[in-house]
């Protein structure tokens, strides 16, 4: 619990970067949906959530999936 309160100060700058979209996605992608699934569910193209998914790794300097986790975890998201 420290270390995620701890994680989300560090990074809120980063994070208060995504829109409101990016941030559903990621919430969608640390629940282990795939992008398919993402674009299923929010109607999009496979292709958008993509280049979503890309933004969202550039934005926030994600290198692993570990990563992923850590924000929404710590940004309540999961």
């Amino acid at each position: 619990m420290l270390g995620e309160q701890i994680f989300a100060r560090k990074h809120f700058k980063q994070f208060a970067t995504l829109p409101k979209r990016e941030v559903e996605i990621l919430s969608l992608w640390a629940s282990g949906h795939s992008n398919p699934q993402i674009a299923d569910q929010l109607f999009l193209c496979r292709r958008t959530i993509e280049q979503h998914r890309k933004n969202i790794n550039r934005k926030l300097e994600i290198k692993h999936f570990a990563d992923v986790m850590k924000y929404a975890q710590a940004f309540d998201l999961v």
